[in-house]
């Protein structure tokens, strides 16, 4: 008994010693672990940023990146190392508060409770949206104002103060439409992260111009939409890869979440040696190819000759449903998808299966697509 207390006398001395020592470096230990907290958060993203009036509209989280910030209005990221004083920064800019008014002129369209004025800018809106959905030009646009205006100025004085003609219907386009749909599809890629891009030569008149149209995946499955069109009459592939950049950092995509390019088999987008896709291969090793088949390609081309005749049609759309039937038949894809689908039925015998029977299912789709437009049962002269 007396050397249990012994003991424990002096353990309560030790600990009466201690106890100012241990306390101290309790309290050093949890100032430095709250000061580390606090230094981590402060160039992270807090989603309680987005709850105040004054962010709720415009600040978006990256998910991809918990040091940036988006910005709807602006459609561009940018960092917040500084934490919270950062938004402000972003928030009191010129060019921030220039595109917060363009973005509260396009909410008026989206509106329920409508003045006179309002109800005219959203009809007008709206007949423009219809148009540019179902390719019509400007000049069918203003046809069609002036025949809603005729028939129906005796019952509706605000059908009666439309005017949307060519320059107004363009302008609503390109400077209301169209910033409102590519922030939607900025908005839809950044939540999706990765993304392929597709691009051709399209000439109009004397202009020969670009469209890059981005493909990604949604909620509801695959989405497309087109980001931008350059105007460029250089077609070499420095040219090419230069524009498609270009779009990329505009809209602060990320380069890293680039999945795939998609153009025809010209040699100045998939060539051996120097062409737009050795160039992005450079900076994304990962990087895939999306060209169409030989075939289809060829097709393509003899269909855009000036002197194609009715007859040459029907040879030409005959031919290629044959070839793809071959296809078919042969099971057989190109000689490099062939070679590599013999490696991999090696090591993965299902999977290569499964790889066959989606480019089944694709060239299947093409000829279904083809039927729906040309019938090769009836006779040339009854078409």
């Amino acid at each position: 008994m007396n050397d249990k207390s012994d003991d424990s006398c002096i353990n309560m001395t030790l600990s009466e010693e201690e106890q100012e020592s241990l306390q101290k470096t309790i309290s050093i230990r949890s100032t430095t672990t709250s000061n580390f907290k606090r230094n981590k958060k402060k160039g992270v993203f807090q989603k309680e940023w987005t709850l105040p009036k004054e962010f709720s509209s415009w600040l978006q989280e990256v998910k991809s990146d918990c040091k940036q910030a988006r910005c709807k209005a602006c459609l561009k990221t940018f960092s917040i190392h500084e934490g919270k004083p950062a938004l402000k920064k972003h928030m009191n800019s010129k060019i921030h508060k220039t595109h917060m008014k363009s973005s509260g002129n396009n909410t008026l369209i989206i509106h329920t409770s409508f003045g006179e004025t309002q109800k005219l800018s959203a009809m007008e809106g709206t007949f423009v949206y219809h148009g540019v959905k179902h390719g019509h030009g400007y000049i069918s646009q203003q046809c069609t104002i002036n025949l809603v205006k005729d028939l129906f100025a005796s019952c509706s004085s605000t059908a009666k103060n439309l005017a949307c003609a060519k320059t107004k219907s363009r302008a609503v386009a390109c400077n209301v439409l169209a910033p409102y749909f590519t922030s939607k599809l900025i908005d839809d890629i950044s939540e999706a992260r990765f993304y392929s891009i597709s691009f051709d030569a399209s000439n109009k008149g004397n202009i020969k111009t670009y469209p890059f149209i981005v493909q990604y995946f949604s909620d509801i499955g695959v989405k497309r939409g087109i980001l931008q069109f350059v105007d460029d009459p250089r077609e070499s592939a420095s040219d090419v890869f230069n524009n498609a950049m270009k779009v990329i950092e505009n809209y602060q995509l990320d380069i890293r979440n680039l999945t795939s390019i998609g153009a025809d088999n010209a040699n100045v987008n998939f060539g051996e040696h120097h062409s737009v896709f050795k160039l992005f291969k450079d900076l994304c090793p990962c990087l895939v190819k999306e060209n169409v088949l030989v075939d289809i390609q060829r097709a393509e081309l003899k269909l855009q000759r000036v002197y194609t005749t009715a007859v040459d049609l029907y040879g030409i759309i005959s031919n290629l449903i044959k070839k793809l039937e071959q296809r078919l038949n042969d099971k057989y894809f190109g000689s490099k998808t062939h070679s590599i689908l013999n490696q991999l039925m090696v090591f993965n015998e299902d999977k290569a299966k499964q790889l066959q029977d989606s480019f089944q299912s694709f060239i299947e789709c093409v000829i279904k697509y083809i039927d729906s437009y040309f019938d090769r049962d009836r006779d040339l002269f009854q078409k």
